[in-house]
């Protein structure tokens, strides 16, 4: 799925600050509508390559507290369809943010592929650190990430993950992100760029994605 520990942050410190304005009061409920030319997650397609569409719900109120649900079409083993459900407290001091949440991945169909992770991040000065601690064996991963706007309203973002190797074996990998992204009209575009590079010297992943999403 998404960066979801960046985004409930995200959801959660808007409103705290909407709040401190009485200008405009901002809803604690959204949702978002993705289309997606391939989701690619972690620096691995999940759709084969192929264009997908997806659907999220969150709440998240003023005091840190967030859960949503998000949903993506995906094409491996006997999986067709992922499902996750989440949950955080997020906040700030001192201009230093941090989050904490746990993510279930569920896959209808294919129960197997289920797992489930914590996760732990900070962030300062559009630099964040997130860790995600894999349970029931699940591999661990680790992402730094720098973001900024640039002219013309456009932000940069460029990250650096790492994937265990899960049980032992060499299917750990390293993940380079590049991307830009703007708000026109309402509406985010974003152009990504992800190269994954395996422990075991296999051909590596690149992958180039553009979507569109609205939030309501």
């Amino acid at each position: 799925m998404k960066n979801t520990g960046k985004i409930l942050l995200a959801l959660v410190l808007s409103g705290s600050l909407s709040a401190v304005s009485a200008v405009e009061e901002v809803s604690p409920f959204s949702a978002n509508l993705t289309v997606t030319s391939d989701y690619v997650w972690r620096g691995k397609t999940q759709t084969l390559d192929q264009p997908t569409i997806q659907i999220g719900a969150d709440y998240a109120d003023e005091s840190g507290f967030a859960v949503g649900a998000w949903a993506s079409k995906v094409d491996f083993g006997d999986a067709s369809t992922e499902v996750d459900l989440y949950g955080s407290f997020s906040g700030e001091v001192d201009e230093i943010g941090y989050t904490v949440g746990v993510i279930a991945y569920r896959y209808p169909g294919a129960d197997s592929a289920n797992f489930e992770e914590l996760y732990f991040g900070g962030s300062y000065a559009g630099v964040d650190l997130t860790y995600y601690l894999g349970l029931s064996n699940a591999p661990n991963y680790v992402e730094v990430g720098y973001s900024a706007s640039v002219i013309d309203d456009f932000d940069l973002s460029l990250s650096l993950g790492k994937y265990d190797d899960a049980d032992g074996t060499q299917n750990g990998y390293k993940v380079y992100g590049i991307g830009t992204g703007t708000n026109y009209s309402g509406v985010d575009l974003s152009l990504d760029y992800t190269v994954a590079k395996n422990n075991n010297n296999s051909k590596d992943a690149k992958n180039l994605v553009f979507s569109i999403t609205q939030v309501f």
